[in-house]
């Protein structure tokens, strides 16, 4: 009687054991190693403050403490330590985890200009290579939103996952499609008449910035 209780008691203490190590969080993802569009958009990000290099294969930047390398048409990047230089910060790769999405239309340089200015986010233009608007902390927990063009594609680059018909501001703003710098634009949005303004003509159709 007595053995048979003693194996139950011990093989469901093994059971909790084993339920507690499952249950257990695992490391970060890839042991720290960013995945290839992670370190794109450091590599946009590195552009607003520091110059980029052409290399064989592609374009390197380097922020001071580490080096962020692409080929010509992006579909490889990678980081590399760079001791060179201890000016700036290495930007942190934490926190650039977007949910990446191909867009329906590919704005051209001066509608994402336009509409990055608008937003009060930092346009960029490396020439060759494409051009990209980030927007700091959209969601207000300080990571990115992001609209980056190569030479044929855009992607759209955002905190959350966004569903539905959203325009460049939408993107810019992780979804929200009102213009909240200027009252007037929210009741525009929503089908007023407005001004006609050059700069608004990407947010008369709220479909432009379409995600696929």
């Amino acid at each position: 009687m007595w053995t048979p209780r003693r194996f139950t008691w011990l093989k469901s203490l093994l059971s909790l054991i084993l339920l507690i190590g499952l249950s257990t969080p695992t490391p970060a993802e890839d042991d720290g190693i960013p995945d290839m569009s992670v370190v794109e958009m450091a590599f946009w990000i590195c552009l607003q403050d520091h110059e980029a290099t052409i290399t064989e294969n592609g374009a390197q930047c380097c922020d001071g403490a580490a080096c962020y390398t692409c080929f010509r048409d992006f579909s490889e990047c990678w980081i590399s330590n760079d001791t060179s230089s201890s000016s700036s910060q290495r930007t942190g790769l934490e926190s650039l985890r977007p949910h990446i999405r191909p867009m329906q239309e590919r704005p051209s340089e001066g509608q994402l200009q336009s509409i990055c200015t608008s937003v009060k986010a930092n346009f960029t233009k490396f020439e060759g290579f494409g051009y990209s608007c980030l927007k700091p902390s959209c969601n207000g927990k300080g990571e990115y939103c992001a609209i980056i063009c190569h030479t044929d594609s855009c992607t759209a680059q955002t905190p959350d996952v966004i569903r539905g018909a959203v325009s460049l501001r939408g993107i810019l703003q992780n979804g929200d499609n009102i213009d909240r710098n200027n009252s007037s634009s929210a009741t525009e949005s929503q089908g007023g008449g407005g001004g006609g303004d050059e700069d608004d003509d990407d947010e008369e159709d709220p479909c432009y910035g379409c995600l696929y």
